[in-house]
């Protein structure tokens, strides 16, 4: 899955299924721990003229606007949100955290827009740097499209690296939002 193939109904679809996961791991702990039923509530939440279902869908919202380049906002707050994000999908009944496959976690929606939020960080943060992976979550460039393009890795040891300046040349060249 790319980013540009996150489209308005994938988004909304990722965040009822989300939704739902949350809502069985309640019912499961209510269950284990008092032998009761339980659902969460869905309160609805206002962003702008829009509104969503339950409170948290408007976060999940944001988190995905801002992956795709359509929102601006504090690194602190989306560091915040994904985890969050995360250690909600990871809580076990047990109170411990399941790992995470980001091979397959990737290939979902909510995987790829905690992917790309990182690396949209790290786009728009001055001085910093970039890997392959990175550029490739947000634009959909392979190493060799990088190349052809003129980028140039300032690290050849290990994984490329890239600096952040021409990256982000090339991405306004191209028309990728940064």
């Amino acid at each position: 899955m790319r980013l540009r193939d996150l489209s308005e109904r994938n988004v909304l679809d990722a965040i009822e299924a989300f939704y739902k996961q949350c809502n069985a791991h309640a019912a499961a702990v209510a269950r284990t721990v008092s032998n009761a039923s339980y659902g969460l509530p869905r309160t609805p939440r206002r962003l702008g003229y829009s509104e969503f279902p339950y409170f948290y869908a408007v976060d999940l919202y944001e988190l995905f606007d801002y992956a795709r380049g359509r929102r601006q906002m504090s690194s602190s707050y989306v560091d915040e949100k994904c985890e969050a994000l995360m250690g909600l999908m990871t809580a076990t009944i047990g109170g411990w955290t399941a790992t995470v496959d980001w091979e397959t976690f990737v290939e979902t929606p909510i995987g790829l827009c905690i992917l790309a939020c990182g690396a949209r960080r790290a786009l728009r943060r001055d001085g910093g740097t970039l890997t392959v992976a990175e550029i490739a979550v947000l634009s959909g460039m392979s190493a060799e499209q990088m190349a052809r393009a003129g980028l140039q890795p300032t690290s050849d040891e290990g994984d490329p690296v890239f600096d952040v300046d021409p990256v982000r040349a090339l991405f306004q060249d191209r028309g990728i939002p940064i």
